[in-house]
């Protein structure tokens, strides 16, 4: 960019004083040497000094707004270069006033570029119509002219930017949306398969279950069939051992019954002897009878085996 360091310096015209030694225009003098010598700080604060004796001054506003510009004091430059003012009886003055503030305008624009866009836009707009104003007080100011196209294409080149930017934004904001969406997806349906992996642990942990307590039923209704078969065939034992008992004790009766009868008829005596004398079978139940009483169980135990029948009677 091209920046005009114009600074109109004031005449030295001589007063016609009294006193020869009284020079109004010292300071202002000096603030010109200053800016001269590349001292733009300390000319822009001899200015201001200036403008104590002449606040109304458009040159001296001018000249301050210039330095302040060139120390890179773009607000001070800004404020001294406001107060010229636009009917001044010189344009060119008033043109290079307004080139100036544009300028400002931009410089602090771009400085504000990076950080806070929207105001770099706001500043380059005001840049636009300081060049305005310039073109419009002296219309072959070719800077001014040259300027106003740079920004409006600066403007052009940060508003793409920004839409770009915005886009950009835009599409992370989607892609995060969208990344925040798949895996939020990913843990319901890990939490599904989590769950559907619990369940089915459930189900084989309660068939497994069913399981073994239809086999613990099995077993303890195998172990009371053969404890009830145990059972049976140790009473149908007892049962069998009575029932030999009951048939050795029958079959004693019985004998003892026979030879009684025996006893009682006299079948076994011989005709013509004594009556008072023992037959051979009442000598053998009264034996027999003597032997029950005292039979040993072993005993009864053979005779059942033996299963004895009563013998025909013998004759002697």
């Amino acid at each position: 960019m091209r920046v005009a360091a114009v600074v109109l310096l004031v005449s030295a015209a001589s007063a016609s004083f009294a006193a020869s030694w009284i020079d109004p225009h010292a300071t202002a003098r000096s603030a010109s040497k200053l800016y001269d010598e590349g001292k733009f700080g300390d000319a822009a604060a001899k200015y201001r000094e200036a403008l104590v004796d002449d606040p109304d001054s458009p040159l001296l506003h001018y000249n301050a707004g210039l330095a302040s510009y060139r120390d890179g004091k773009y607000d001070d430059a800004l404020g001294a270069l406001g107060a010229v003012p636009s009917s001044d009886a010189a344009p060119a003055r008033t043109a290079r006033a307004a080139y100036a503030a544009g300028n400002a305008k931009y410089r602090l624009g771009a400085a504000a570029e990076a950080s806070k866009p929207q105001d770099a836009l706001k500043l380059y707009a005001e840049a636009l119509m300081a060049y305005r104003r310039a073109m419009g007080a002296d219309p072959a100011d070719e800077d001014a002219k040259f300027n106003h196209e740079f920004v409006e294409k600066k403007i052009a080149d940060l508003k793409k930017k920004l839409e770009e930017k915005k886009d950009q934004e835009q599409k992370q904001d989607q892609k995060q949306k969208q990344d925040q969406q798949q895996q939020q997806q990913q843990q319901q349906d890990q939490q599904k398969d989590q769950q559907q992996a619990d369940d089915q642990q459930k189900q084989d942990e309660q068939k497994q279950q069913q399981q073994d307590q239809a086999k613990d039923q099995q077993q303890q209704q195998q172990q009371q069939q053969q404890q009830q078969a145990g059972q049976q065939q140790d009473q149908g034992e007892q049962e069998k051992k009575q029932e030999q008992k009951q048939q050795a004790q029958g079959g004693e009766q019985g004998d003892q019954k026979a030879d009684q009868q025996q006893a009682d008829t006299g079948e076994d005596d011989v005709a013509g002897e004594p009556t008072d004398e023992m037959s051979q079978r009442e000598a053998q139940a009264l034996l027999d009878g003597q032997r029950d009483q005292e039979v040993r169980p072993d005993e009864i135990i053979k005779r059942l085996d033996r299963g004895r029948v009563a013998e025909p009677r013998e004759d002697w």
